[in-house]
């Protein structure tokens, strides 16, 4: 797939999906695992969070805050938001990681630190 950037590097900043889902693709391929065995392994484990996933169970659902209305008007709690991602299997390296409000705070004490 080719891609042209819209802008000159080193001028600006646009965010992009695919720079996120191709992280993911090469975590994968160059770890030889999923992208959700592998941030659990080496990075949301070890932060200490029990709680983080990219496809929460029913039972785990109720402590996720709601995200965001989805293309049909359904309010999405547990379930990836971006389009991409669900047709990916949820699991992506731009969105559909879930957990509790105590893990994600684990996580973002963690990048303020």
């Amino acid at each position: 797939m080719e891609v042209t950037p819209q802008i000159t590097a080193g001028t600006g900043f646009i965010y992009s999906d695919i720079n996120f889902i191709a992280l993911g693709s090469l975590v994968e391929h160059l770890s030889g695992q999923t992208l959700a065995d592998y941030a659990l392994q080496h990075i949301l484990v070890p932060l200490g969070g029990i709680h983080f996933c990219f496809t929460p169970s029913r039972e785990m659902r109720h402590v996720i805050a709601p995200t965001q209305y989805d293309e049909n008007g359904m309010m999405l709690r547990g379930v990836v938001h971006d389009p991409t991602a669900r047709r990916m299997g949820r699991v992506s390296g731009n969105a559909g990681l879930f957990s509790d409000a105590d893990d994600i705070t684990l996580y973002a004490q963690t990048l303020l630190n």
